[in-house]
C-alpha cells in the first residue's frame, strides 16, 4: 500500500476511494475487508444501495495528502 500511495500521490492523486460489501449485509467474512481498509487509513464515507443489486456497497475513502498541502 505505501508503494501504490506513494507513486499515485507523485502523479497528483489526492484522495483514493475503495468499494467493499457494506456493513448491512450478512456476510461476516467482509468485516474482516472492512477491518483491513480501516488499519490502512481508509474511513468509511456512506453505504449504498444503488451500485451492485442485492449487494450494500460501502465506500471507503483515504487522504493522501494532508491539509497543509
Amino acid at each position: 500500500m505505501d508503494a501504490a500511495e506513494s507513486e499515485l500521490r507523485g502523479d497528483g492523486c489526492q484522495v483514493l476511494q475503495v468499494k467493499t460489501l457494506g456493513p448491512s449485509h450478512p456476510d461476516s467474512r467482509y468485516a474482516l475487508t472492512r477491518a483491513f481498509y480501516q488499519a490502512v487509513g481508509f474511513i468509511p464515507l456512506e453505504e449504498t444501495h444503488d451500485l451492485w443489486p442485492e449487494n450494500p456497497c460501502l465506500l471507503m475513502i483515504k487522504a493522501l495528502v494532508s491539509r497543509s498541502s
